[in-house]
C-alpha cells in the first residue's frame, strides 16, 4: 500500500471515528442517564473493534482463521471442564453468580435440563456460551474439518441445552449438508448416518425446550416477552436519538415498566423478585433503545452487509443469523464482538 493510499484510509477512518464520537457525545449530552463513563467506554468498544479489523485490512482470510482458533480455545476450555464435572461434580463447590465453578478455572451452569447440568463454559450464561460453540462449529464446517471436529462442535452445542442453541444448529447442520454435497459417495453415507443421529439426538430436546418455553409458568420465557414490551415502550418514548446506554436502575424510574411487569408476571412472582430482574436482555431492541431509530437501523444494514465471511450466499446468511438470533435473549450488541460485523462493512474493500 503506497503512501497516499495510506493516507486515505487514515484519514477514511478518522472521520469515522470522529463522526461516531461526535454522535455519542450529543446522545450524552441530551440523555442524563447515558453517564460520561458509559460513554467513553462504549467508545471504547468500538473503537477497538475498528483498530482489530484494520489490523487484517487485505488479509480477511486471516481474520477467519484467527476467529476459528478463539472460538476453539474456548469450546475445548468448556468441554475440558464439563467432563470433569461429570467425573467429580463436587470439585464444582465455588458459586459465581449463576455458574459454579472449580477453582475459578471451570465452570457450569447452576440450571438444568432434565436434571443434566447445562454448560456455560467461560460465560455469563449457557445461551451466550451455544453462540460461541455455534461459530465454531461454523468455521470447522467452512474449513472443512474432519468428521471428529465437527462432532465435537455439535456436542458443544448440545450440552449448552439452549432453546436458541439448537436453532441455530439446524442453520448450522443445512450449511454443512450444503457445503458437502460434491464429496465421495462414502463420506456422503457418513454424514448422512451423523445427520440422522444429529436428528434424533437433538430434536427430542429441542421439541422438550420450546414446550418448557411456551409454557404460561415458565420465567425465562415471560422475561423475553417482557423484555419485548419494555423495548418497543422504550423506541416509542425516543425514536429518534434514543435514551443512550442506561442502566436498570433508569428503566425502574419509568412508570410503564412497572405496569408491563404486573401483566406478564403473576403477583407472587414480583413479591420474590425484585423490579426489572435480570435487566434488559433483549440485544436487538436494545440497540435501537441505546441510539435511535435511525442508527441502530444503520447499524443493522452493516451488520447484515458484514465483510467478514464472503463464501456463497447461504454461508454468508448462516454467519450472520448465528448471532442475529442471539441477540433476542442476550444483550451481545454491547460488546466488541457484535461491532465487528457491522465495522468490517466499512473497513474492508468489496
Amino acid at each position: 500500500m503506497n503512501g497516499s493510499a495510506i493516507l486515505k484510509v487514515r484519514i477514511r477512518d478518522a472521520v469515522f471515528l470522529g463522526c461516531t464520537l461526535v454522535f455519542l457525545l450529543l446522545n450524552w449530552a441530551i440523555n442524563p442517564a447515558f453517564s460520561i463513563m458509559s460513554m467513553g467506554f462504549q467508545y471504547i468498544l468500538i473503537v477497538s473493534a475498528y483498530l482489530l479489523l484494520l489490523k487484517y485490512v487485505e488479509e480477511e482470510d486471516r481474520l477467519e482463521r484467527d476467529l476459528y482458533f478463539c472460538f476453539k480455545v474456548f469450546v475445548i476450555h468448556a468441554l475440558l471442564g464439563y467432563l470433569l464435572y461429570m467425573i467429580i461434580p463436587s470439585a464444582y463447590s465455588y458459586r459465581i453468580g449463576l455458574n459454579r465453578s472449580f477453582l475459578g478455572l471451570f465452570f457450569v451452569s447452576t440450571s438444568s435440563f432434565a436434571g443434566i447440568v447445562r454448560n456455560t463454559g467461560l460465560f455469563w450464561e449457557p445461551g451466550v456460551y451455544q453462540l460461541v460453540a455455534n461459530l465454531f462449529l461454523f468455521f470447522a464446517i467452512k474449513f472443512k474439518k474432519g468428521l471428529l471436529i465437527i462432532c465435537l462442535g455439535v456436542l458443544a452445542v448440545v450440552v449448552s441445552f439452549s432453546t436458541l442453541g439448537f436453532v441455530v444448529l439446524v442453520f448450522n447442520a443445512i450449511y454443512f449438508l450444503l457445503s458437502r454435497v460434491s464429496l465421495k459417495v462414502k463420506n456422503v453415507f457418513s454424514f448422512f448416518v451423523l445427520g440422522v443421529v444429529l436428528v434424533f439426538l437433538v430434536g427430542p430436546v429441542l421439541v422438550a425446550n420450546v414446550s418448557e418455553k411456551v409454557s404460561d409458568t415458565n420465567s425465562s420465557s415471560l422475561a423475553r416477552l417482557r423484555d419485548l414490551m419494555i423495548g418497543f415502550a422504550l423506541i416509542q418514548e425516543k425514536p429518534v436519538l434514543g435514551h443512550g446506554k442506561f442502566e436498570t436502575d433508569y428503566l425502574i424510574e419509568k412508570d410503564y415498566v412497572s405496569r408491563i411487569e404486573s401483566q406478564v408476571f403473576s403477583s407472587e412472582y414480583l413479591d420474590i423478585h425484585e423490579t426489572m430482574s435480570g435487566g434488559l436482555t433483549n440485544g436487538f431492541f436494545s440497540l435501537f433503545a441505546w441510539y435511535g431509530l435511525p442508527v441502530g437501523v444503520f447499524l443493522f444494514y452493516s451488520f447484515f452487509k458484514q465483510k467478514i465471511v464472503r463464501g456463497f450466499t447461504f454461508e454468508k446468511i448462516v454467519f450472520v443469523l448465528i448471532p442475529f438470533v442471539s441477540f433476542f435473549s442476550e444483550p451481545i450488541t454491547y460488546t466488541p464482538f457484535f461491532f465487528l460485523y457491522p465495522l468490517s462493512f466499512f473497513v474492508f474493500k468489496n
